[in-house]
């Protein structure tokens, strides 16, 4: 008679499995099960000490407020807001730019998160001691960093760049690149 399709099954499979005596089944199975472990254990880890944000980590969505395609002085998201206020500098001075971010109401401030503010180029007449600040002095209400930059000539300049921002509640944490600018008179 012809064939079964069990037979024509076994077939098949032996034209594209390897030698005979190779376990495969098994070995597939434990290593599922370890990875299911392993994934409980993770999370049982994590149980008491809260939500944690790392470098790798990123929020799902940015909020409406941080797709806004022009950076602003001020950024209102759900979960925080960023404010990049400018001073009045003298030509030739250190002078600062001070950017403040509050978490909203139910999330703190993630004190494990590197913040920072990479600066976008400078405008002509003004140079940055640094591209990217991760100077920040915070505590659980706010993060608070300073960017400085020296003008050459008198005239008005904007201050501007991204900031890598994270605040968190206590179910989950919210990771967040924020442009924001702000102008400064130089006299």
């Amino acid at each position: 008679m012809g064939r079964t399709s069990s037979h024509l099954g076994g077939r098949l499979l032996a034209r594209f499995a390897p030698a005979a005596g190779t376990r495969y089944i098994l070995p597939m199975r434990t290593a599922a099960l370890v990875l299911a472990l392993a994934a409980l254990s993770m999370l049982a880890a994590c149980g008491g000490e809260g939500p944690k944000a790392t470098p790798e980590a990123h929020s799902a969505k940015p909020t409406d407020a941080v797709r806004a395609e022009k950076a602003g002085p001020e950024v209102k998201a759900s979960t925080f807001s960023a404010k990049l206020e400018g001073a009045s500098a003298k030509v030739g001075e250190t002078a600062t730019a001070v950017l403040t971010v509050l978490p909203a109401s139910g999330y703190k401030v993630n004190e494990e998160y590197p913040y920072k503010f990479k600066l976008d180029a400078a405008p002509e007449g003004v140079t940055y001691p640094a591209a990217v600040v991760t100077d920040v002095e915070r505590t659980k209400e706010r993060a608070t960093m300073k960017l400085p930059f020296v003008a050459q000539k008198a005239g008005t300049y904007q201050v501007s760049g991204t900031c890598s921002l994270s605040v968190c509640s206590d179910a989950t944490c919210v990771i967040e690149k924020v442009p924001l600018s702000v102008e400064v008179s130089v006299n």
